[in-house]
């Protein structure tokens, strides 16, 4: 590593604790000079072959765990609430024809007038978290990666990478299992079947109602479902929502 690779790490951490956010732009603000100059050097930086920080920060996520203790978490049957969610981000600009952004995938432009999927250069962003007792999250470990990274296979093989990362994580740091809860875009039977019979995790992810299902000799898709499961089982997703979702769906009797 560079000779003076610990002054820049201390230097890192405390633009971390300064700026609030792991964004490297935002780092740059909180040190002297040019921001651009900044971010580069920091990128330059981190971005170095022999610079692997993965066993380091798993271990002082676990003590950091250890010193808050599980009473900080919100707690079902001993069991502690791990979330997971996915975001993209774009990346419209580029840092010019010399130094072009390394390993920029395809997303979804969000928040567009227009129901057409709009696709353009940028990342995607996994990440878990504990639920704490105030409703916040805290979150243990993140992922950015596209579909150019080497060690890619497919976003399914990322998920279960980090999703069981995380179990481990709070396996070492309290000895106790946990609830995964995700939105529906994690509702694949792949995952759900590798949850149910692998991890023997138990989970609440939102699902549509929009596949078919087989259950006891009846076949169809999951909305129509309804009709036969007592009316306690209906309840809405938002208030002024006029569909219904299934509050329970047990996995050991449906199969996707």
């Amino acid at each position: 590593l560079l000779y003076d690779w610990a002054d820049k790490v201390r230097g890192m951490i405390l633009g971390i604790a300064l700026a609030r956010s792991v964004v490297l732009q935002d780092i740059a603000r909180t040190q002297t000079g040019a921001i651009k100059t900044v971010e580069d050097r920091l990128s330059n930086f981190l971005g170095q072959e022999r610079l692997r920080l993965a066993a380091e920060s798993r271990r002082y996520v676990i003590e950091m765990l250890r010193r808050l203790g599980r009473r900080r978490f919100v707690r079902f049957q001993g069991k502690l609430v791990l979330i997971v969610d996915a975001t993209s981000y774009a990346k419209v600009r580029s840092r010019g024809k010399q130094r072009p952004m390394p390993r920029t995938g395809k997303v979804i432009l969000h928040n567009l007038p227009t129901n057409e999927k709009v696709l353009v250069s940028g990342y995607q962003e996994l990440w878990t978290g504990l639920l704490l007792k105030d409703r916040r999250c805290l979150g243990i470990t993140r992922r950015l990666f596209t579909e150019n990274m080497e060690f890619f296979t497919s976003q399914h093989a990322v998920e279960l990478a980090e999703i069981r990362r995380a179990i481990e994580i709070v396996k070492e740091a309290f000895q106790c299992k946990v609830i995964v809860v995700a939105d529906r875009g994690f509702k694949g039977k792949m995952l759900l079947q590798w949850l149910k019979d692998v991890e023997k995790t138990d989970f609440i992810i939102r699902i549509d109602g929009n596949i078919n299902v087989e259950m006891r000799g009846w076949g169809g898709l999951l909305e129509d479902l309804i009709v036969h499961h007592p009316e306690r089982l209906r309840m809405f997703w938002r208030e002024d929502s006029k569909e219904t979702i299934l509050s329970e769906v047990r996995a050991q009797r449906m199969w996707i």
